[in-house]
């Protein structure tokens, strides 16, 4: 969006009906470098603000691979809400350990190694039913950059030989909810786009020529 138009939005998913009902807009007035903190916190900062009046309507939350990181999830997660995204190509994934526990002195295992995500152990995860053109696997996983344990879902796309084309990493905070509400979840956010899409065609969201906090905050509200 053009200079003075940007802003954050919030959209209520409809699950039943695979649809996004817009809920607020809020300006963006973030500048970087005034107070040291990042365009994640400033976000953070605006979901916290809403927190009471969200929590009223779901605890989940769920946002692009952009917000996986440690600080924002944690804000979120402190807030009382449970946060569903996408994990960076590059993340560090490490499978729970369920064998016996030696006895003794010491910490208990807790980790049986790094997680390929395109050679996925089914000892450790199970498979979601789905798509001949894929395999979903869903368990609990420790995510080293978020230094949290999560229920991870992992997607893998194949080739028409069977081989594996691409994968996606998807992740809860919630350890307990289950690996299809994760992807039907995820694949909810992105009906905002038509949201954006519909205010700019029909509703003039781009066109207001107003400058003025309270005036732009009026705009962004209706379209």
């Amino acid at each position: 969006m053009r200079w003075g138009f940007k802003m954050v939005g919030f959209a209520l998913g409809d699950v039943e009906n695979h649809t996004a009902l817009h809920y607020q807009a809020v300006q963006t007035q973030y500048i970087k470098g005034a107070d040291g903190d990042s365009l994640r916190q400033y976000y953070a900062g605006i979901i916290v603000n809403h927190a009471k009046e969200l929590l009223k309507i779901s605890k989940y939350m769920v946002f692009d691979a952009y917000f996986s990181k440690k600080s924002f999830v944690d804000g979120l997660v402190g807030q009382g809400f449970t946060m569903i995204s996408r994990l960076q190509s590059n993340c560090y994934l490490r499978y729970a350990y369920k064998g016996a526990q030696k006895g003794g002195r010491g910490r208990p295992k807790a980790f049986d190694g790094k997680i390929d995500l395109k050679n996925i152990s089914t000892q450790h995860f199970t498979i979601i039913p789905s798509k001949e053109t894929e395999i979903i696997y869903q368990d609990i996983a420790h995510v080293r950059t978020l230094i949290r344990w999560c229920k991870l879902v992992i997607v893998q796309k194949l080739q028409a030989e069977g081989k594996v084309k691409s994968t996606c990493a998807y992740f809860c905070t919630d350890p307990q909810t289950d690996g299809q509400k994760i992807l039907q979840y995820y694949q909810l956010r992105f009906q905002i786009e038509f949201l954006f899409r519909d205010a700019k065609q029909h509703l003039g969201l781009q066109d207001c020529q107003a400058r003025s906090k309270e005036a732009l905050d009026f705009h962004f509200r209706n379209a």
